[in-house]
């Protein structure tokens, strides 16, 4: 059984939310963005990812959350091949768009995908251990951020979309789609 600390639910959300419309706020928010490398996809990784995330909480009693994923999921499910060595960000081995005719391969993709559900696990998880008690975002990437990560390098997904920019607003669309639902199935998991 993972838990955050057991801080006033009323007080974190409050606090944010009058940040959030600009209202005084008896104390200043806090939020620290740590890293917390997770790459294979067994349960008891995301298990540990979920506890690793919580005692941050814990021990630091933020004002809000911010669920990290591990750093290419985004781009994994349309054939991002990546490496993981230690803790550090992840050697890439091969992308799926390298000619500007690939990017017509990016199509629309279910959540059902082991990646997705992956990360929808460990969201879920958080949000349990979490129990409402404060404000828990997920991160969702731009379309426009993980298309760049699907090319070799950002001067070829940046000329791709000077030069044929048809192909990759199709690839845009995509995973626009794919991402909006990603987005509501992480909020339906309490993000």
């Amino acid at each position: 059984n993972i838990t955050a600390s057991a801080r006033e639910p009323k007080t974190a959300h409050l606090t944010l939310d009058a940040a959030t419309l600009q209202s005084p706020i008896s104390q200043g928010l806090v939020r620290l963005v740590t890293r917390l490398a997770a790459t294979p996809s067994d349960l008891a990784v995301l298990q540990t990812l979920a506890e690793a995330m919580l005692a941050h909480q814990r021990r630091y009693e933020w004002d809000f959350m911010k669920f990290n994923p591990r750093a290419s999921y985004h781009a994994e499910p349309w054939g991002l091949k990546v490496r993981y060595t230690g803790n550090r960000s992840p050697d890439v081995l091969s992308c799926p768009v390298r000619d500007s005719k690939d990017w017509l391969k990016i199509v629309p993709l279910s959540l059902d995908h082991t990646v997705f559900q992956e990360q929808l696990r460990a969201i879920e998880l958080v949000g349990q251990g979490l129990g409402g008690r404060i404000v828990y975002l997920a991160t969702v990437f731009t379309p426009l951020s993980i298309a760049s990560r699907l090319a070799p390098s950002e001067d070829v997904f940046m000329d791709h979309l000077r030069e044929h920019p048809t192909q990759v607003a199709a690839a845009l669309d995509a995973i626009t789609q794919t991402f909006t639902a990603f987005a509501n199935a992480a909020i339906d998991r309490g993000a």
